[in-house]
């Protein structure tokens, strides 16, 4: 009974150690916190007509940093907090120019992207406000030619203010650019996130984050149809090396425990 105790024991270490092995392997960190980006044009509403007004001051600003900050709105919150930003449907570059509104994102390098996450407003802030009708990834290498992942539609709700728009992937990019439509009223933004599995390291070897290109959508190709989260921490090698480790000490557990019981049996 004990040796066979020993040896389930041992397979059970064994196995255990080989999942920690594959968990250490598929570590991702978000890529893109405090990351540079730019975005479109924001609204400029008079507090008279609640209409667009050149000389009014912007209303729901970025601060320059905010959308890749690490910080999001509350789940409760109310759309005057201040980790929202806001974009409007009717800004004159989303009518008569764009037909949509877009955050730009600058990874500093490029990276094996596995998924993206945007996280905007819903009903629940109230105003007439709603999630935006669609969101769309675009990804680049160089900043000039970039490829839409196809649209997504958001899960408008009441139950909570923040709406996570999310995409798994599988490209290699530096640029992410993301496009919000919903003409004629306001979409929020508290958020952003570009996830890598960075445990290899990223795409070109090395940082390039003050290599300077062109913050401009190029050509693109036609898309096809396709609760804020802690960035998941990433571990060294040297844990993968402690596992396997592990790994081969239950390993050759198991092989004493069965030739113990194999020599207690002819001994029997």
């Amino acid at each position: 009974m004990k040796k066979t105790f020993a040896a389930l024991l041992a397979a059970v270490l064994v196995v255990t150690a080989l999942c920690a092995c594959l968990t250490v392997s598929a570590a991702t960190t978000n890529v893109a916190k405090g990351k540079s980006y730019t975005i479109s044009q924001q609204f400029r509403q008079s507090t008279e007509t609640w209409t667009w007004d050149d000389n009014a001051p912007i209303a729901y600003p970025d601060d320059g940093g905010e959308l890749t900050d690490g910080k999001f709105a509350g789940e409760d919150s109310g759309y005057g907090d201040d980790a929202w930003i806001g974009f409007h449907g009717g800004a004159p570059e989303y009518v008569n120019e764009l037909g949509y509104s877009y955050m730009r994102v600058d990874l500093g390098e490029v990276y094996a992207l596995t998924e993206l996450k945007l996280y905007v407003g819903s009903s629940k802030l109230g105003s007439g406000i709603t999630a935006p009708t669609t969101v769309e990834f675009y990804v680049s290498e160089d900043g000039k030619s970039y490829t839409g992942l196809g649209e997504l539609t958001p899960a408008d709700t009441t139950e909570t203010a923040i709406v996570e728009v999310a995409q798994t992937v599988d490209v290699s990019a530096r640029y992410v650019e993301i496009r919000i439509k919903r003409e004629g009223n306001w979409m929020f933004v508290t958020e952003f996130e570009a996830y890598a599995d960075t445990a290899g390291g990223s795409n070109n070897g090395g940082d390039k984050s003050d290599d300077k290109s062109d913050d401009k959508t190029g050509e693109t190709s036609t898309p096809s149809e396709s609760t804020p989260s802690d960035d998941k921490v990433q571990t060294g090698d040297s844990s993968v090396l402690f596992f396997a480790l592990l790994a081969m000490v239950s390993v050759a557990g198991v092989c004493v425990a069965v030739r113990h019981g194999r020599k207690e049996s002819l001994n029997g």
